[in-house]
Parts: structure tokens; C-alpha cells; sequence
């Protein structure tokens, strides 16, 4: 059913569009952001079927849709089905027409493919471009989002094997799709869904909100220089609730800036000490800055000068930094579930400092860890970041990531301090 928006609205349908598959489900994509195929300025309609069929229909002036396409194995793949819950829409080649990513999965042997059909006018669904499980890892975590360096296109977020940990990547907007990804995103390895909630800091430029499973959402800048870094994360404000959703909401209060909007679960069991889930609204703020304003704005910038040695090691370390200025100096270090596993907050003079750390004391085990350096100093604040390999006695790898956050406290700038790479 379709409701006509405008200074009338009520609750009665304007249209009533009948799927021509009997056997359809009642699902409607293209919810967050418009999808429009064939670039003639009107929305789409897509919905799935117990088919295994995508419906793609078009619109017109009288907004009854009389034309529809189908997306559907073709021979070669008929011992395949698409997934309904992995459809992705952006326009990747920034010819003005959105083009769709579907899954498309032969259970016996199990072979997972990812599917582009890129848009045109003719509205025809016979060219794609494909990636298969057979060749590449995990096509079916691959995910489409809309543009966020201003070139016009949108971009992919890429899974990442190395060494068997999993990471995630960002892959600028090509045709045919390019699974190179161009930087890294800061987060666990855990596989979770993308979202572009718009421009929540009024620089001009797209925002990414990324879940992090059974913990929270993040939120990455887009700019012309994307860091690949977290500047603000959302938790859930309820025990034993998890932020799992997140949706586009747009300028919710009319200031110009776009909003974010994410929900949280209901708890887990059947027990009336643990309330039902809430949604929340966040206001979209000119803070945290762009990179570009905050580059326009610093001409000088202050900041942490760090050496490790020996690196790789074994175990103990010689940490050698300058600081800027003096200031309360604090180090954490955190596991790969987020865990904090390490604190401590020292005053530090200006100048040349070195101790040593034994890494082994507070990891126990081989594996990625985050160490955070933050310098509060006056009304600033400065991290610094350095890569370290851990080898220890039974496996060789385990990286010691330190996370990079500049931000001024006087201008209410938040970045999250938190990045895994592997």
C-alpha cells in the first residue's frame, strides 16, 4: 500500500500494488535511501519472494507500477538461490543510476557468490558482475554504501582474511567493482552491516554507521581524506540490551544536519527484570570536525613523537616518546573484544622520556591488542599510535596496534580511541 505524502495525509492508501508472485514476502527495500535503476528520476520499488526472486518495480507519473523487472538464477546457476537478507544498493560507478548487489548461494557442495547488476536505462538484468567463494573471501560479507569521498560514487566495505583474523576494508566505488580495499576500518573482526545515515556533520560529505556485534555501532567520517578511524561509537543504555539496529532518519530538528538513529534488542531470556529495547536519536552536530576543517584550522599542529624497540620483540620493550607539553599522560590497553586489560595515568613534563614495558606481563596470550597513549594537556588533546609485533614462545604474529585520536576539547570534538588491524 502506498500513502501520498503531502498536506492531506491520512491513513487511507492512495495505491494498493498487487506482487505478481503469490508467493512473496512482505518486505520493502530501499527504505534508508531511494533506489532508482534506471536513472529516470523516480524510485523503485524491490521486494523478495519464497521464489528466491528479486522484483524490481518501476514507477511512473500515475505511481502504479505496470512494469517490473526480475532478477532470478540464470541456467547456468538454476541449482542456486538469492538470499533475501543480503541485498545492497549504491551507485557504485557514479553514473547517476543506483546499481544492486545480491547473494546468491548453491547449498550442495556450498558455493556463495556475490552478484552486481550495475543500472541502466534499459532496465535489463542480464549483465552482472560476479565473485565467488571459490576465488575470493567471503563475497557474501561484501556491502554496498553510498559515496563518501565526494567523487560521486558509492563504496565498498570488504572483509579481510590475514592469517586467519578477520578484518574489514574500504574499497572506493569502481566499474567492475574493485576488491582491493583502499584503507582499513577500525573494529573487530566480527562480520557486521553497514549503513550510510547521510551527512551527520554538516562538512558535505557521507557518514558510514557500522555495527559492532553484541556491543555497539560506530560511526566513520566520510571527507576527502577518510581515516578508516572511529569518531563516535553508541551503546546501549539498558543491562543486557545490545545496540543491533540502526536506520536513516534524516534532519530530524531542521538544523541542516543529518541525525542518527539506532535501536537496541530486547534483552536475552524470558525474564522481566531485563526491559524491552529502545530506539534512540541522536543529533547530528558539526561535531567531530571533518579532516578538512580540522586541517584548515590547525596550521600548527602538536604532536606525540613515539619509538619502540626491539621491534619485533618478545616481550619487553624500551617505549621512547616526546611530548609536546606537559600533561596528564594515560595508557590503556585493550583485547580484541574490547576488553580493557591495562591502565595507567602518570604527569608528564615536556620533553624526552623512555621505560619499559613488559607486553607478556599484560597479554597473556598471543594475539591483537590495542594501546592507546592519550596526553591531556590545557584544553587539548593528543594520542599517538605505533605498531609492534609480539612473538612469543608457542606462536609467532600477534600485533600490538596503538590507536591515532587528535581531538580539542574546547570544540567538543569526540573520536574513538579504539582501532584493531591485523
Amino acid at each position: 500500500m502506498i500513502y501520498l505524502g503531502g498536506p492531506n495525509i491520512d491513513t487511507i492508501p492512495d495505491f494498493v500494488i498487487y506482487h505478481p508472485d503469490s508467493n512473496h514476502i512482505s518486505i520493502l527495500y530501499g527504505r534508508d535511501w531511494p533506489i532508482d535503476f534506471d536513472g529516470d528520476g523516480w524510485e523503485e520499488f524491490v521486494t523478495f519472494s519464497y521464489s528466491y526472486h528479486f522484483f524490481i518495480f518501476k514507477t511512473t507519473t500515475a505511481i502504479q507500477p505496470e512494469e517490473y523487472g526480475i532478477i532470478k538464477p540464470d541456467s547456468a546457476y538454476s541449482t542456486y538461490e538469492f538470499y533475501w537478507d543480503n541485498p545492497w544498493f549504491a551507485d557504485l560507478d557514479g553514473d547517476g543510476m543506483s546499481d544492486i548487489s545480491v547473494r546468491l548461494t548453491q547449498t550442495s557442495p556450498y558455493i556463495t557468490n556475490r552478484r552486481y547488476y550495475y543500472g541502466n536505462p534499459e532496465f535489463e538484468f542480464t549483465n552482472y558482475y560476479q565473485f565467488s567463494s571459490s576465488t575470493v573471501f567471503a563475497p557474501e560479507a561484501l556491502q554496498s554504501v553510498r559515496d563518501m569521498n565526494g567523487d560521486g560514487k558509492g563504496e565498498l566495505i570488504i572483509y579481510i582474511n590475514e592469517g586467519g583474523s578477520g578484518a574489514h576494508g574500504l574499497s572506493f566505488g569502481s566499474r567492475p567493482p574493485d576488491l582491493v580495499p583502499e584503507l582499513r576500518l577500525s573494529a573487530n573482526g566480527l562480520e557486521g552491516v553497514s549503513l550510510s545515515p547521510g551527512d551527520v556533520n554538516g562538512d558535505g560529505y557521507e557518514d558510514l554507521l557500522r555495527s559492532i556485534p553484541y556491543s555497539y555501532y560506530a560511526l566513520y567520517l566520510g571527507g576527502q581524506t577518510i581515516t578508516g578511524l572511529i569518531a563516535q561509537l553508541y551503546r546501549s543504555h539498558t543491562f543486557n540490551c545490545d545496540i543491533n539496529f540502526a536506520g536513516r532518519v534524516g534532519d530530524v530538528n531542521g538544523d541542516g544536519v543529518d541525525d542518527i538513529c539506532v535501536g537496541e534488542n530486547a534483552g536475552y531470556g524470558p525474564t522481566v527484570s531485563v526491559p524491552p529495547g529502545d530506539l534512540y536519536i541522536y543529533a547530528g552536530t558539526r561535531t567531530p570536525s571533518s579532516i578538512e576543517e580540522e586541517k584548515e584550522k590547525h596550521t600548527i599542529e602538536k604532536y606525540i613523537e613515539v619509538a619502540i624497540s626491539p621491534n619485533p620483540t618478545n616481550g619487553k620493550v624500551n617505549v621512547h616518546y616526546s611530548l609536546p607539553d606537559s600533561g596528564m599522560l594515560t595508557s590503556e590497553m585493550f583485547d580484541i573484544l574490547g576488553q580493557r586489560i591495562y591502565h595507567n595515568s602518570t604527569q608528564e613534563e615536556k620533553g624526552s622520556h623512555s621505560k619499559e614495558l613488559n607486553i607478556q606481563n599484560i597479554a597473556a596470550t598471543s594475539g591483537i591488542y590495542i594501546f592507546h597513549f592519550t596526553l591531556e594537556s590545557g584544553e587539548k588533546t593528543l594520542t599517538k599510535s605505533v605498531k609492534v609485533q609480539l612473538i612469543n614462545r608457542i606462536v609467532l604474529g600477534g600485533f600490538l596496534f596503538l590507536s591515532i585520536r587528535s581531538s580539542c576539547r574546547s570544540r567538543g570534538i569526540s573520536w574513538m580511541s579504539v582501532s584493531i588491524h591485523t
